[in-house]
Order: C-alpha cells, then structure tokens, then sequence
C-alpha cells in the first residue's frame, strides 16, 4: 500500500501544480500517508475492474461513506445513472492506454443525493490500478443550472416577443406560447384558459400535453374550488405542490384525469377597457415538481407579453399608425401637444398605464408634472423643463408616483417632434420603468451592509458606524458610547431540537425584541451566528449602560412562541465603555467580546463589564492553552486514581482514572480550568486517548503485582468529542489489545449530554461496546438533559449518583434529596443496572446508601484521589483490611 501512496503522490503532483509547491515533501510512508489523509480534494485508489482500494477522510466529509463502508465497493455502483455508462466509456479508455483522463459525473451520498465531481484519474497499468482525484463542483453546477434556467427563460421570452412582433394570428401567438412554457419549465401541461363572458366558465383556448380533442372544446368552472378558479379569485400567481392534498381547492376533473401533481398559474389581463382579465395562464405535471419564483416571475412575464399582443392587436385595428409607434415597445409612451398651453398630454399607450396605475380616460388633457407628486426639488426635473422649453432631446432619471402613491424609478427619454415646417408640433416622452434596476443597485448595497435574515446592520456597518464614533470621541473630549456584546445561550441546541427555521424565526424575533430595548440614537447589528452588537449612543455613566443590558436581560428572559413551539433563550452580554480611549473598531469589538465570555463563564444570562483583567485573562487563557499543547510531551499530565468501593464490604473493587496536571510555574492545575480548554480545542481527543491507553497498562500491571486483588475493574470518562469520534472503537480495540485487558474490566463513564448530542450514532457505539463485554456508567445522572428514554433504549450498566445530591444531605432540603438519590436507586434496579454513589464524605452518608441498596460508592470517606505508586501501597495491604 505504501508503494501506491507513492504512486498516488506523484499522479497528484504531476495533475496539480499548485500540489507541488505545498508538499516538497519526504517520501517517507508516514508522510505519504498524512498527505493522503489530510488532501482537501477526495483521493481514490480503484483497480482495473472498478473496485474501490482505498479512500482518504474527505470521502466521508463531503460524500458521508467511510472507508469501512466503501472497503471492496465498485466505483460505478455509486454514479448517477445518466452519468454511468460515459464514465464506464472512459475508465476503459483510461485502461486501453489513454495516460489521462478528465470528467465530471453525479456521485451519490451517503444520504441518497448526488453531489457534481470532477475526477482527474491516472492509470498505473503495472499495478492494474487506476489514481483518481476528485473536486465537488456541485455548488458550481447548481449556478451554472440557474443561470441556463434564466437564459432559458429570457430566451423563451424573446422568441414569444418575436413571434407576436411576426404574427398577427393570436392563436398562432398562445400555441407558441404554451410550447415555449412547457419546453422551458420542463412540465408536462400548460394551457391558456379564456375567462367567457358569462365570467363563470374557462376554455381550454390553447395548450399541450392535453388529448387533442380538448383543446378549444374542455369547459372548467371559474369557480374557486378549482385551481384556475381560485387563480382569479385571488388576483395573484397560485402555486401548487401537491394536488391531491391541496386544501385550498378541490382541483378540476381535467387535472385529476391527467393525473396532475404539481401546478404553477397567473393571470392574464385584459385588455384595455376591457371588464376584467383575459383567463389563466397554467403548468402542470404529473410528478412533484418545484417551482420557484422566478420560474413565477417568467410565467407573469410570459403572460404579460401576450396580454401585450392582444392589446397591440386591437390598438392595430384601431389605429395603425399609433401600432407602428408603440408594437416593439413594452415602455411606456407619452404624446403631448406642445402647441397648447402647458403642454397637454394627448395620448399614452397601455405600458404607461401599467407602469403609473392611471387609465388612459385619467390623464388627456393635463400636464405630466401630476406624475412628480410632491417630489419636485429633483436636479434632473431642471433638465427636462430646459429640454421643453428649448425644444431639445434629453434624458433624464426621475422618481415618479404612481396612482396609488407607489414610487417608482423612470428613465425618461424625450424627443421633439416638428412639422414639415420645422415647427414644434408633439414632445414624445419614452418611459421604462426601472425600479427593479434600481432595487437590485439598493439590494446589492443592502446586502454588503445589512444581515439577510434580521435585516439589521452587519459586521461591516457597524465597525464603520464604530470607527466614526471613535473619531469624535477624539474631537470632543466629552462625548461617550458603549458597546454591548451579545451571545445567545443555548441557541446550538434550539436549532439541533427544532430545526433551523426554528432558529432563524428565534433570531429575527429576538432582534425585535433587543430593538424595543433602544433609543432611536442607537444601533442594533447582528455580527453573524447568534451574536448581535449594540451602539449606546451619548451615555454618561456606566449605569446607562448596564440598565440596558439588565433591561434586555428582563426581556429576553420571557418565552417566545414560534410556529406552536415555547422557546426560551436569553442572552450573556459583554460592556465596554470608549472612556478607555479606542483608536480602532476592531478592539472594541474585541474587548467586548471578551467580557461576554467573562459573563458566560460566570453563569450566562448576565452582563459583564470588561477590564484589563479580562485581557490579561485572556492572554494567560492563551498561554494555558499553548502549554497544554505540550504537556503529554513534557510529562506534566498525569492520571490520579480513586478507589472504587463495594458499600456492603468495604472492599476495593476498582478504580476511577482522574486527570492531573502538574504546571512547573504554577503547580497543580485544576480539571476546571484546563479540561474546559481541552474540550474547545479538541486537544482532549489526544489526551483523552492518551488517559484511556495509561489507565489500562495500570489496570493491567496492578492485576500481575496483586493476583489476590484480581479482577480489578478500571472507570475512564470520555468527553463528548471523544465519543463523537468515528474510529472511538478502533481506538479501544488497539488499546486493550496492547494493554492485554478484557473489554469486561474496563468501564466507560459517558455523560447524558454526551448520549443525546450523539443521538444518531449511539446506539451503534453502544452496541460495538456491549459486544466487547465494556460497561457503561452514565457520569452525574440527574444533572443533565434528565431524560430517561435513552435508559431503555441503550445498553447502560451503571448510573453513578452525582455528589451534588449528597452535598445536600445537610441542607434543610435533605428530606427531599433523600427521595431523589432512593427514586435513581430503585430505577437503577428496576432496570438492571447498579449504582455508584460519587462524593461520599461522611460515615452517615455511607449508611444511607448502604440501607438503600445502593451497591458502590466513591469519596474522601474511603480515599482521595492518588497517583499509581499509592495506589500499590494500597492494594498492597491485606485484605481483610477493608476501607471502611
């Protein structure tokens, strides 16, 4: 295998340059082998019959196999069926001798999807085996897709524009338009249904994918229990994902005899003076089928179009003239009459009517300055009055009102019109309106600054709003802010249980809610995650500061109610004043992201105002940190074991392993301090290993030194990212095999937290871990999730009783800690499993446990914590000398 890992090498070095320069590297196996294990790209070995000889860590990141899952598997099994047969075609090129080989095809998940890969392979005919590297470009297809889609779609448009320009036969016109629906959107119906004037029926005017002989004779209701019915009821767009369990309306006959799943319909509007909308523009098929909005927007556009040609054909009939003017133009088109006074308008086409909302009948005879509103201190306005008052061109950019009082953007465009004399006769205004334009420039502006979700300013904004801030505290000496920070607690775990539409509904009522808490002169920005900025503008005191954080706390502090779930979420916040005197945005954001910590660490649900010891703080934490990386190396780690007693005997029956770590500057370092920090950095993954390994050569020596002892049992906690790794079994295995200890002297003591984040993969674990005869202890039951299914459901061995419950033994609620520890004790039993009481101190608290069955216990009250050496002296007494 080595020998193809070098192959392997050198095939991806010779495709990819830029390979090269990151891996002038040794060709020693071990290298060979983290460079195949860490390579971003997936890396495959197959041989000449398609097999699949081995496959680096990323297979499982972005496909979700793992190698054990694939060992043996045929490459093709997994190509999309379309893809299969081109890529057999080129795998047997690549094998008749072509020295490279480039394609793309559908790869499918783990999960059943398919992702877009493009393999570059290079065939080593000695070894029958072929090297394949490849990139997931599905984001990259997913674009290509849209856009092909939108092309689609404004070309279907164009071509629908072009006909209607070429044809004057309407039908002509429909049947290229329900085609051209059809083609585009990939359906297997499409129909123009008429609106009759009796207004209560639809014909089939044009369609396809019908039988032949319903087009033009099927007759449906336009009444609203059908989907075209409901369309004009409503006087919008209606999609439909699933007919036969829409409940909004009952559907046709037509669409049930077709078998109709999924539909997509908008109106068609009439004509000008006409009573109401021409009919119903629809798309259907017969499987479930997505449609988006701007597959709406194109059914709309489409729809448009032919209420166009059905206006430009009567405006053809009446005036032929004015048709020429107006038959490519979907802009709207003013004619005024500059030989009256004030420049009346004489003529505008249907698009002005569509684009301002006035009917033709609400604007002959008057000025076009009505359309200004009360927006008249506009620059470009001066351009026209120029151009009209001098009888030239222009073109100008202006807001106009629309009839309901809707801005919108117009570009305008004048032209005079003189007679054969030379003399002004007409102004011919052109208008388009451009709003969408100008909303996709405002968008594209709103999003580099604003957060899609809450809408609220974004990193960005607010460290330029910061910055700005900064700069007048150093003009006025007397100005001040404060910045909060703010981290939501618990926020992973909604969005794990609920969902994350849950979380986002979360986020943006929360939002909300912190807006209620504020002054207008303040700012509220969502950083990104969970996290949210506020900007307190003009404080004068601290107080100011922390009487909004106490009044958000309050607010946040009520449930939230979203789609029929009760939510509770609250907030730790950080403080930082500008009386420290900032220079950059960056530090205040730092410093108060730091005290946030500070509040979290202390408890969350609070506020608190940074210092420089927080700084300082962070700097040790960071030096913690850098040394805890090397502390397995230095020898400074060392594992502590606690005796583990039978309570009816007081015999030793085995151990708990207990982490310590021995600092040369600063002594012993509490577990508090630096397993928190192992955890976040995932170094306790090593050290957990690490412990387990240690743990199991001292089980195995004590059961040689001490046969009289034997069997000896060994308790070792695993963290939750422990637990979460994939190859935690193999990792064991290799251990107690080096170890040469049986799987039923080890016990491995797990959190409920640690079960429920790994929900998924327990049972699995569980199972491989019953299979080995190794025992599982729930660590602190009680303490936790406090949720009992999992009980029944896996396969635990022991519940270890947290000492916080006999911690208050003593408290004047000891009579109802006294039926908790009895209530775990009896569950304990009644489901098989024995108990381990933690933190034992007192001779009372052994009796207590004793009478209520409780089978093991631990604590001062037998013996501390103590390394190996004691340990042995220990076990070296006599054992008629019990610990009790």
């Amino acid at each position: 295998m080595q020998q193809h890992l070098q192959q392997f090498q050198k095939s991806i070095l010779q495709t990819d340059p830029l390979h090269w320069h990151k891996s002038q590297m040794t060709t020693e196996p071990n290298h060979q082998e983290r460079f195949f294990d860490l390579s971003l790209e997936l890396l495959c070995l197959i041989d000449f019959q398609g097999n699949l000889q081995k496959i680096n860590p990323t297979w499982e990141r972005i496909l979700g196999y793992s190698p054990e899952e694939l060992s043996q598997q045929n490459f093709l099994q997994f190509i999309h069926p379309d893809d299969k047969k081109l890529t057999r075609l080129a795998l047997e090129r690549l094998i008749s001798g072509q020295p490279r080989l480039d394609l793309e095809n559908r790869y499918c998940c783990q999960d059943g999807s398919y992702r877009w890969i493009a393999w570059t392979a290079v065939p080593d005919p000695d070894e029958e085996l072929i090297y394949m590297v490849g990139r997931d470009m599905t984001d990259h297809k997913q674009v290509e897709i849209e856009l092909h889609s939108r092309l689609q779609q404004q070309a279907a448009v164009s071509e629908l524009s072009q006909k209607a320009l070429e044809d004057r036969d309407l039908d002509a016109v429909m049947q290229t338009a329900v085609e051209l629906v059809s083609e585009t959107l990939s359906v297997d119906y499409s129909a123009i249904l008429e609106l009759l004037p009796n207004y209560q029926t639809l014909l089939l005017r044009s369609g396809v994918g019908w039988q032949a002989e319903l087009v033009g004779q099927a007759m449906l209701s336009a009444r609203p229990n059908c989907h075209a019915g409901y369309t004009l009821s409503q006087g919008k767009s209606i999609i439909v994902e699933d007919l036969p369990v829409e409940t909004r309306f009952s559907g046709s006959p037509l669409l049930h005899n077709h078998r109709v799943v999924s539909g997509m319909s908008t109106i068609i509007s009439g004509i000008p003076g006409s009573e109401g909308p021409f009919g119903v523009l629809s798309v259907y098929a017969r499987e479930y089928h997505p449609f988006t909005q701007e597959d709406v927007s194109f059914l709309q556009t489409i729809a448009n179009v032919l209420t166009n040609v059905m206006t430009r054909l009567q405006a053809q009939d009446q005036l032929n003239l004015m048709e020429r003017a107006i038959a490519s133009s979907n802009n709207g088109i003013i004619i005024t009459d500059s030989t009256q006074p004030d420049n009346p308008i004489v003529y505008v086409n249907p698009a002005f009517e569509e684009i301002t909302g006035y009917k033709r009948e609400d604007v002959l005879g008057r000025n076009c300055r009505f359309l200004q509103g009360i927006y008249r201190d506009q620059n470009a306005l001066d351009e026209i009055r120029q151009a009209i008052e001098q009888g030239t061109e222009c073109h100008a950019i202006v807001q106009n009102v629309r009839k309901d009082g809707q801005l919108f953007w117009n570009e305008l465009r004048i032209s005079p019109v003189f007679n054969t004399q030379g003399h002004l006769t007409h102004f011919i205004g052109i208008q388009t309106d451009i709003s969408d334009r100008k909303q996709a420039e405002e968008q594209l502006e709103h999003h580099a600054f604003y957060d899609h979700l809450t809408n609220l300013p974004n990193r960005a904004l607010f460290a330029e709003y910061l910055q700005q801030a900064i700069e007048k505290t150093q003009r006025d000496s007397n100005y001040q802010f404060a910045v909060l920070f703010l981290d939501l607690d618990g926020f992973k775990k909604v969005n794990d249980s609920l969902g994350h539409l849950i979380g986002d509904l979360l986020l943006m009522a929360i939002a909300r809610r912190l807006e209620n808490c504020l002054r207008p002169s303040d700012l509220l920005a969502r950083l990104g995650g969970d996290e949210f900025t506020i900007f307190l503008d003009k404080i004068h005191t601290l107080q100011d500061a922390t009487k909004v954080a106490q009044r958000i706390l309050s607010k946040l502090s009520n449930p939230f109610h979203l789609n029929g779930h009760e939510v509770f979420a609250n907030s730790s916040i950080g403080i930082t004043l500008s009386t420290i005197r900032y220079d950059q945005a960056d530090d205040i954001l730092r410093d108060a992201d730091l005290a946030m910590y500070q509040a979290k660490t202390a408890g969350k649900g609070r506020y608190a105002v940074y210092n420089t010891l927080l700084h300082t703080q962070a700097v040790n934490r960071l030096k913690l940190e850098t040394d805890l990386r090397g502390a397995i190396d230095r020898q400074q780690l060392q594992v502590y074991y606690q005796p583990i007693v039978e309570l009816k005997t007081g015999q030793l029956t085995g151990f708990e392993s207990l982490l310590r770590w021995y600092h040369p500057e600063w002594g012993f370092v509490s577990p508090a301090e630096f397993v928190p920090v192992a955890e976040e950095t995932g170094l306790i993954l090593p050290i957990g290993t690490w412990v387990l390994e240690q743990a199991c050569q001292q089980l195995h020596l004590w059961n040689i030194q001490f046969p009289d002892r034997s069997p000896l049992t060994m308790n070792v906690n695993l963290s939750v990212k422990q637990f979460a790794q994939p190859d935690l079994i193999e990792q064991i295995d290799l251990i107690l095999e080096a170890t040469q200890i049986e799987g039923k002297f080890l016990k491995l003591e797990i959190t409920e937290s640690a079960i429920i984040d790994n929900s998924k993969v327990a049972n699995l674990i569980f199972q491989q871990l019953k299979a080995r005869q190794i025992r599982l202890c729930i660590d602190d039951f009680g303490t936790g999730y406090s949720s009992l299914s999992y009980l029944y459901r896996f396969p635990v061995h022991t519940l270890k009783i947290d000492r916080s419950f006999l911690n208050n033994l003593d408290s004047k609620a000891s009579s109802h800690y006294r039926e908790i520890i009895k209530a775990v004790i009896d569950l304990g039993h009644n489901l098989g499993m024995d108990i381990v009481a933690e933190g034992i101190e007192k001779i009372e608290q052994h009796k207590l446990l004793q009478q209520f069955g409780c089978e093991y216990g631990q604590g001062y009250f037998y013996s501390k914590p103590m390394p190996a050496q004691a340990i042995a002296n220990l076990l070296a007494q006599p054992l008629a000398h019990g610990l009790v």
